[in-house]
């Protein structure tokens, strides 16, 4: 493929948003980021990717399980129930560490459950072993199924 796929970022801090796109650049990973930050943008988000080129559709999804208008395992449903998307990695980042929210993640079909570090070098850190593992040693799906 000659073009990097994005990778989505359900995430409605600015600050979270900006870290984590540091923490992927300082990781190498050079996808580029599309952003939702509320319920309303993955509404029109979700809309696009139905005409959406191939290269469009993300390769990976970091989402966050707080947002405003939408709790993020409404977002993991309607992004494992969408026929494009269904194959793609959703890795939750979130401040939860709650039993109730990992697990209902991993029923709702996450890939991954991190909570966010309060500091910077942890952040950073952990961000740098979701690159090792899911940018370089796994092997991600390069055709998503298109009901088109």
């Amino acid at each position: 493929m000659s073009r990097k796929r994005p990778i989505l970022v359900v995430e409605d801090n600015d600050q979270d948003f900006a870290i984590l796109g540091m923490c992927l650049e300082t990781a190498s990973v050079h996808n580029s980021l599309e952003r939702c930050a509320s319920a309303e943008e993955f509404s029109a988000y979700m809309t696009h990717l139905d005409s959406a080129p191939l290269t469009e559709i993300p390769v990976f999804v970091f989402l966050d399980l707080n947002l405003p208008g939408i709790h993020g395992s409404d977002v993991l449903r309607r992004l494992k129930n969408h026929p494009t998307l269904v194959s793609i990695p959703v890795v939750v980042l979130t401040t939860s560490s709650q039993v109730r929210d990992i697990d209902m993640s991993y029923e709702l079909g996450a890939a991954g459950f991190l909570t966010k570090p309060l500091s910077l070098d942890k952040f950073e850190t952990m961000i740098q072993h979701v690159a090792d593992y899911w940018f370089s040693c796994v092997k991600l799906p390069e055709n998503a199924k298109h009901t088109h």
